[in-house]
């Protein structure tokens, strides 16, 4: 189940609180051979005898003369006990012939710590030239090394798709083609960082797939692009009156939060509007998705992250509620007028002690059909107020809600019912447009830095009627966009899109291609705006408690995926050595979160450290 906060928030108050595949590189020529491991090619250099070892890729490949492997202990200093025991020695051994194989080390590798904790390669580390500068070894050498790295932190190798690439040096100069970027070569003394695993096989990237749907955006549309909701009507207004409908075009705006509604009615009076004698109509004509569309993605439709699009989205259809188990009331902020709400928890006594209060939102309707809300569960009288973010009616009946209510806060009066009428702005008045507070680039750095779906759903239905495909479904409008990625010379083979957030069992893309991805944004006009969306490791957003007293804390921007059995990491590290890498690790599997945000972690710091 995803488990996310809420997210971006649902107002600006709330955001501020809040099998295998080969690795699929012959469609960009240039990024070729950057991930493709150098199995093609024999790199002799002779072992301590002299002769050639044969790797497992087929390809002759020692290391260098002057390369040996610092070892901390030798093998069979100390001996495995049981048969777990036995199989971790084995696993070492034959990692370490894999990276012998493709010339990192000499025949004197050794093992590993023994016991009963994970068995512990002294390959870990980069190897060393014998006057301790890091030696030159393969892509098929740095990607053992990584895949034993993560086995060792827990994660089976067939459960994890990967790919680093190097973007330039020091950050600025992109690599120009890839035959300048040969195994074992260098700049200003480092070695060059390459690494693939299983980087063609398509994995499920959780929210990672959100920069697929931000990138493109940006692209299509540019960062000053905003959203305009029209208001038209059907009568005239006499004295302040209007004498017919008020008609709301939905523009599509991901960010129609409480405080533009105030603002732009606030705008409403200033055109002398005070009563609305008929009826609020909403013109939902933009998207191809209706008030009540579709179901919620793991079946709690109150959790804010399941809201879906709507083409006159208000508050992300979501309210604050306040429980209070001494009142035995509910309290709705931003309030909903002609909603009923009901408290039905049971108050305990006792001392406020954690899992005594849970409690669970229900929506319906009244005997009279009137919508009501209702909270269930259990709380505790000694906690106090719970406060919490929970989605609640059809957009329909909360539109309904919020309007009236913020219009009555406003001094205005308001005597109809809302509906939904498609087409209906065509059939009226002009009165007044409102333009989005938030630009493109300010939309995507929501997104990003806090993995809002509900936003990101909103932007893929809006890039399609912006670029005149009409209004799209959700899953229409993915493949429309994977076409648009192919018109750009990045086939996305693997790229399989069901509404652009991630929040979907069915999405799916190979690490490969994100990297391709990451490296194109990297080097367009929109790379600004993308790259400073991107949560920073231990300082904002998504990774703001992630590593925040390592290295790396920021230097690397890095977006973060979550779903039940997935973890994903995609984005930028500067390493070290100054040089930029894109990288990309999915982890599809049942693991503990800790274990998978540990081998997380552990990537990151070996790229900054190595890179």
């Amino acid at each position: 189940m995803c488990r996310k906060g809420w997210g971006a928030g649902v107002s600006e108050s709330m955001m501020r609180s809040k099998g295998r595949q080969g690795d699929g590189w012959g469609n960009y020529p240039d990024l070729q051979g950057l991930l493709r491991p150098d199995c093609g090619a024999a790199v002799r250099a002779g072992d301590s005898s002299g002769r050639a070892v044969r790797s497992s890729c087929g390809a002759a490949a020692t290391a260098g003369p002057g390369a040996r492997c610092l070892l901390s202990k030798q093998l069979g200093q100390r001996r495995m006990r049981g048969q777990r025991a036995k199989r971790r020695v084995k696993r070492g051994v034959l990692v370490a012939g894999v990276l012998l194989a493709a010339g990192m080390v000499s025949p004197a590798f050794g093992a590993v710590k023994g016991g009963t904790g994970p068995a512990r390669l002294a390959m870990l580390e980069w190897p060393r030239t014998d006057t301790g500068e890091p030696a030159p070894i393969s892509e098929a050498a740095m990607s053992a090394l990584v895949v034993e790295r993560l086995r060792q932190a827990g994660i089976a190798e067939q459960d994890f798709g990967l790919a680093v690439v190097p973007l330039g040096l020091n950050g600025a100069e992109a690599v120009a083609a890839a035959g300048e970027v040969a195994a074992g070569a260098r700049f200003g003394g480092t070695p060059l960082l390459k690494v693939a695993h299983q980087s063609g096989r398509p994995f499920n990237p959780a929210s990672t797939m959100k920069l697929v749907t931000t990138y493109a955006a940006l692209s299509m549309l540019g960062p000053d692009y905003r959203w305009t909701t029209r208001f038209y009507t059907t009568g005239p207004v006499r004295n302040g009156v209007l004498q017919g409908d008020l008609v709301m075009q939905g523009g599509g705006d991901p960010h129609l939060v409480i405080e533009d509604l105030h603002a732009l009615m606030a705008d409403l009076r200033a055109q002398g509007l005070t009563t609305i004698r008929g009826n609020l109509v909403i013109d939902d004509s933009r998207f191809a998705v209706g008030p009540a569309y579709g179901s919620a993605f793991d079946g709690d439709a109150s959790q804010a992250y399941n809201v879906r699009p709507w083409a006159a989205l208000t508050n992300f259809k979501a309210s604050k509620l306040v429980v209070d188990p001494k009142s035995k009331q509910l309290v709705l902020d931003p309030p909903l007028a002609d909603v009923q709400l009901r408290y039905e928890v049971k108050v305990l006594r006792g001392r406020c002690r954690g899992g005594a209060t849970r409690v669970s939102v229900a929506d319906g309707a009244t005997p009279a059909g009137r919508p009501q809300v209702a909270v269930n569960g259990t709380q505790v009288r000694a906690c106090g107020p719970l406060q919490f973010y929970a989605a609640m009616l059809d957009h329909q009946q909360f539109v309904h809600g919020i309007f009236k209510a913020a219009w009555k806060n406003m001094g205005g009066q308001f005597f109809g019912r809302t509906r939904i009428e498609p087409g209906a702005a065509k059939r009226a008045q002009p009165l007044y447009a409102w333009q989005s507070s938030l630009d493109l680039g300010e939309v995507v750095h929501q997104i990003n830095k806090f993995s809002n779906n509900v936003m990101t759903r909103m932007l893929l239905l809006e890039m399609a009627a912006a670029k005149g495909q009409g209004a799209l479904a959700p899953e229409v409008a993915g493949q429309w966009l994977h076409g648009w990625y192919r018109s750009q010379g990045m086939p996305m083979a693997s790229l399989t899109m069901e509404n652009g957030s991630g929040l979907s069992r069915q999405a799916r893309i190979s690490a490969g291609d994100m990297v391709v991805l990451l490296a194109r944004a990297a080097q367009s006009p929109q790379a600004r705006w993308f790259e400073q969306s991107l949560p920073v490791v231990g300082i904002d957003g998504t990774m703001k408690t992630r590593l925040r007293l390592d290295p790396v804390a920021g230097q690397a921007q890095i977006k973060t995926g979550t779903l039940q059995e997935v973890r994903a990491i995609a984005g930028y590290v500067t390493a070290a050595s100054g040089r930029r890498y894109a990288l990309s690790l999915m982890i599809n599997g049942k693991y503990p979160a800790e274990r998978a945000l540990h081998a997380q972690d552990e990537l990151l710091r070996w790229v900054y450290r190595h890179g």
